[in-house]
């Protein structure tokens, strides 16, 4: 007599497990599925097609350091009424106070042509010796203005970016200040923060 021959059927360990992975699998790719097929009714709107091409527009400016082509969209999205995030103002900021360039312009360094090649929506002669503190200074309290209507609220990066234009300015005090002005927000404050008040002292 075969004593097993009753006993319910027992899956091994390794064929459970590989059980468990082809469904954990099937999951994700019904939820990869679920969130392309959202993504692109969201690209059929001819508004939120308009918003997703502006943000891509922004980041690539903020990687590329092109002045110009931020300040440009930045006209678009405020004729067009168009809402921005945190994260996109952050970006508009960071060029509009010079982005890794920030220093040269505090201490009256003189700035290398910079051409930019082949990037989508950019100029291809776009030239950050051309951009003036003036224009700097003008750009980011249109940014900053904007931000404060918006009812976005600032984060450090903002506060690091409006410190940054003090010091452009030659206002170590004034940029020390956006420093309290984190804190006084809640705000994390990070050694960077003092950085543009220390370098406008110098």
């Amino acid at each position: 007599m075969d004593v097993n021959a009753n006993q319910p059927e027992t899956k091994t360990f390794k064929e459970t497990e590989g059980a468990g992975g082809i469904a954990d699998s099937q999951s994700q790719k019904r939820k990869a599925q679920a969130q392309k097929n959202t993504m692109q009714k969201k690209i059929k709107d001819p508004v939120q097609a308009r918003k997703y091409k502006v943000h891509g527009e922004i980041g690539q400016h903020a990687k590329h350091n092109n002045f110009k082509g931020a300040l440009e969209t930045f006209k678009e999205v405020v004729q067009e009424g168009l809402p921005l995030n945190l994260g996109l103002y952050n970006a508009l900021l960071y060029v509009t106070t010079g982005g890794n360039d920030w220093e040269c312009y505090t201490r009256g360094r003189v700035l290398p042509a910079l051409k930019i090649e082949g990037t989508a929506g950019m100029s291809d002669d776009s030239d950050r010796a051309s951009t003036s503190k003036a224009e700097l200074i003008s750009a980011t309290q249109a940014v900053w203005s904007h931000l404060k209507v918006s009812g976005v609220n600032p984060d450090n990066s903002t506060y690091v970016s409006l410190a940054r234009i003090e010091a452009i300015k030659g206002d170590a005090a004034a940029a020390l200040q956006w420093a309290h002005s984190c804190e006084e927000a809640g705000q994390p404050v990070t050694l960077r923060l003092y950085h543009p008040a220390l370098v406008s002292y110098t």
